[in-house]
């Protein structure tokens, strides 16, 4: 394999779950910053480990937990992590511990020269610094520091190849980034779970996970198995699961858009496993149930998100935090990417249910699916404008263009004059063929920015309308779409080193330079995250995805 080779900021550096123990709430975890190599460790207090080898140096592979490189005059560096809490190395020159408050930090380095600076950096348990088992409170040896960084490198060495020339690193870097967001069993989460990035996330997310595991069913479907099943356990008995979810049994009180049954069917048509598909298919049906009725406050049939007074975050539980869908002041509007998510979530399950042999349960599930789609194109159609829009609770539409106009596609549920026209808006430039498509506003809209959902693209809705496109039979403008959204994924990966949380639909402006509900702090800071975020798993997934042309 060809790894990942580009040391710059943002990136992550942590022990993996599929290693083994992750430590749970003691995680120690690391981003790099700009000079190499510099890893700043969120403990608290925070400290960071400088290894100054200066300009100049080559690295043969950089992994989410380990990295293999020489400085300028050849000297060899070798860092990884040993365990959970103690990472060991090899440097050419002396490394240094750094922190504000260094009276109360959590960690200690031992080193010593030996041809070179061999070192241990162990997070303690307390402030007494006793070491965890793991480590030593001394320095390795130089075949302990090989055997670490050769533990690390054996799982990316061994996943599948990149299927297209001219992507390697960046396909090594999504492996990595899948890696270093998966954590072991912790709390009340029985099996390996997935978050959307260590740092600032944190947690497991409801539709975040779902696309983890599609991503991973390819190469490991134990691993996406454990991604679904973590969600699906903190299900409530009512059917309600929560977006947000933490190992101490903390949940949020909102939902997220309903992928889970295309995830697991996803999963299951790539690897069949009986025993959990028919584990997962009650769960989703109670889950689906749940948000049939919960959710759909105005009796018509489609479902309306759950909004908040945050003006940066009006819709967390769509996804869609600030887009300018949510800017009125309404209780309750019926929203086209909700109602399509049913729609679709529907259709999938009862798909599942037909492999089980279910047909009674199938017949219910695509009942749902008949009748969410009558509604959406009897409700939420404009004649005028041939889109889809979300409608105000007295019928008004709201004619807001936005990604998510164009799900009809992706649900499959749209007649085929309309998917025609939905193409044509989809196809202009001055609305949504930008450089890098779909924006997740019109191009056009006065609200056009580069503020998350307020314009930026996003993979996550680019995938969504590429198999739309290639559902109606659109495959010229899906292989552009693919196109565009791989060249600037690559593009800005050669820059920068990493994957995003969101780009510039014009392709134009750094990921770092976008606002993130907010102004974006120049140079970038990692502790305040007013930028879009790097090393972000779900883009990491649908890269592998689009690479694989996975449908």
């Amino acid at each position: 394999m060809k790894h990942h080779s580009i040391y710059s900021y943002g990136q992550l550096f942590a022990f993996s779950g599929i290693d083994g123990d992750t430590a749970g709430a003691r995680d120690f975890c690391a981003t790099f910053l700009d000079a190499p190599v510099t890893l700043r460790f969120e403990t608290d207090p925070p400290v960071t480990l400088r290894i100054p080898i200066g300009g100049g140096a080559v690295f043969d592979a950089i992994g989410g937990d380990f990295i293999d490189g020489r400085s300028a005059n050849g000297g060899r560096l070798l860092v990884a992590f040993e365990g959970a809490r103690s990472v060991v190395g090899l440097a050419p020159v002396e490394p240094m511990l750094d922190s504000a408050h260094p009276e109360d930090a959590r960690c200690r380095l031992a080193k010593e020269q030996s041809g070179g600076w061999l070192f241990r950096l162990v997070l303690a348990d307390s402030a007494a610094f006793r070491p965890p088992a793991e480590a030593n409170d001394v320095p390795p040896s130089l075949a302990a520091v090989e055997s670490a960084v050769r533990a690390r490198r054996a799982w990316l060495e061994a996943q599948p190849a990149c299927p297209e020339p001219g992507f390697e690193g960046l396909w090594a870097k999504c492996l990595a980034i899948e890696k270093v967001n998966t954590l072991s069993p912790e709390g009340v989460f029985p099996c390996r779970w997935t978050t959307p990035d260590r740092v600032p996330h944190r947690d497991m997310w409801l539709w975040d996970s779902a696309f983890h595991a599609m991503a991973m069913s390819g190469s490991n479907p134990a691993l996406a198995r454990d991604a679904i099943r973590a969600v699906l356990e903190r299900q409530r008995p009512d059917g309600f699961i929560p977006h947000q979810m933490r190992p101490d049994g903390w949940t949020s009180d909102s939902t997220q858009p309903q992928v889970l049954a295309w995830a697991v069917l996803f999963l299951h048509e790539r690897a069949p496993e009986a025993d959990f598909l028919a584990w997962a298919a009650p769960r989703l049906a109670a889950f689906l149930d749940w948000t049939a009725r919960e959710r759909s406050p105005n009796g018509d049939g489609l479902l309306a998100w759950k909004t908040g007074n945050v003006a940066v975050c009006r819709c967390e539980e769509s996804g869609l935090d600030n887009s300018p869908r949510f800017d009125f002041d309404e209780p309750s509007i019926d929203a086209i990417d909700f109602s399509c998510y049913l729609a679709h979530d529907a259709g999938c399950l009862a798909r599942i249910w037909r492999i089980l042999g279910r047909n009674g349960e199938a017949a219910d599930a695509e009942a749902l699916l008949d009748q969410t789609a009558e509604r959406i194109n009897a409700l939420l159609w404009d004649e005028q404008d041939g889109l889809y829009y979300d409608r105000f609770a007295d019928g008004r539409l709201t004619r807001v263009a936005s990604v998510a106009s164009f799900l009809p596609l992706w649900a499959g549920i749209c007649p085929p004059e309309r998917a025609a026209r939905l193409v044509a808006a989809l196809a202009d430039p001055a609305r949504f063929w930008t450089a890098l498509p779909v924006p997740s506003i019109a191009r056009n809209a006065p609200q056009y920015d580069t503020d998350m959902w307020r314009g930026c693209s996003w993979l996550n809705l680019d995938y969504f309308l590429w198999l739309g496109l290639r559902r109606y039979g659109y495959a010229a403008e899906a292989a552009e779409l693919r196109r565009r959204v791989l060249a600037a994924v690559r593009k800005w990966y050669l820059r920068h080193g990493t994957v995003f949380e969101f780009y510039d639909a014009d392709d134009a402006i750094s990921p770092f330079e976008l606002k993130r509900k907010g102004p974006p702090v120049l140079p970038p800071d990692w502790r305040k995250h007013m930028h879009s975020i790097s090393d972000y798993h779900w883009s990491a997934a649908f890269t592998r995805l689009f690479l694989e042309e996975m449908p």
